[in-house]
């Protein structure tokens, strides 16, 4: 409304301090883009980053929340200065440093005993980080991740969207079926993060919490089970990111069943999800 009135938006309580570059930015932000997104596009793009690095970072908590903003600036800084840095490979960074910064930690110390602790690296920074460095951390964490959310044992109720059976081929000779089904438990996001090989097994807390959803679409056949993408639905019924084997990008036809299923839910497929 601020806006709408013709008067500038730095002179506006936002979340975020901007400069006069940020307000002009912010001011050319996506027309699907909500407040916070468009604040957070002014910010990354006067900072030098590309619309590809914000569109990922909208599938983050980034995307949303300003939360300890003098440390993620930092983050967004880094991204920035790294332009050949996978792309892939932001959204698990962003997960793992929140992990490590911010997260406090549920220990078993004894069989039945949990005792709760402080995050693992809570004066964490960005200062004399190198890309190849922060992967191999990153990389590190997701190997300990499984026995980590595998003790939490968490479980959580659907999420009331409903899950999609699709009969493709010719019976009898060439019959296939593509499925998406919802992930209930720590103990299947394991699994899944597991066999696609990315971090997928860190959104229990959040799952537990009705906060996302999380589905893995299969291709199911004579041969067995195909596993194709993952994917991650928003409390706004917003499928935020979907990704393969090693964050592969949906193909095309991973894309058009993911359509299929997104117009028959009311779902709304987001500019971060992106074809191969």
């Amino acid at each position: 409304m601020l806006v709408g009135s013709g008067r500038n938006i730095r002179i506006a309580n936002t979340p975020i301090p901007l400069t006069k570059k940020m307000a002009h930015c912010f001011l050319e932000a996506p027309d699907d883009y909500t407040i916070e997104q468009a604040l957070r596009w002014g910010q990354v793009r006067a900072l030098g980053g590309d619309r590809r690095l914000m569109e990922v970072l909208r599938g983050t908590r980034l995307g949303t929340s300003f939360e300890h903003e003098d440390f993620w600036i930092t983050v967004i800084r880094f991204f920035v200065a790294n332009p050949l840095l996978d792309r892939a490979q932001i959204g698990p960074i962003v997960d793992y440093l929140h992990h490590q910064r911010f997260e406090p930690q549920n220990v078993f110390v004894a069989r039945g005993v949990r005792e709760r602790r402080p995050p693992p690296q809570p004066q964490l920074c960005m200062k004399g980080r190198t890309a190849a460095t922060l992967l191999r951390q990153v990389e590190g964490w997701h190997r300990g991740l499984g026995r980590m959310v595998r003790a939490s044992s968490l479980e959580w109720a659907a999420s009331g969207i409903r899950e999609l059976e699709l009969e493709v081929g010719i019976p009898g000779r060439s019959l296939r079926i593509w499925r998406i089904r919802e992930l209930l438990s720590s103990a299947e996001l394991v699994a899944e993060g597991r066999t696609m090989r990315h971090c997928i097994a860190t959104y229990a807390g959040s799952c537990a919490a009705g906060a996302w959803s999380i589905w893995a679409m299969e291709l199911h056949g004579f041969d067995g089970v195909e596993k194709r993408q993952t994917i991650a639905v928003n409390r706004q019924k917003i499928i935020v990111e979907s990704r393969g084997k090693y964050n592969r990008y949906p193909d095309q036809q991973e894309f058009e069943i993911l359509q299929r299923w997104a117009a028959r839910e009311g779902l709304h497929v987001g500019r971060s999800v992106q074809r191969v």
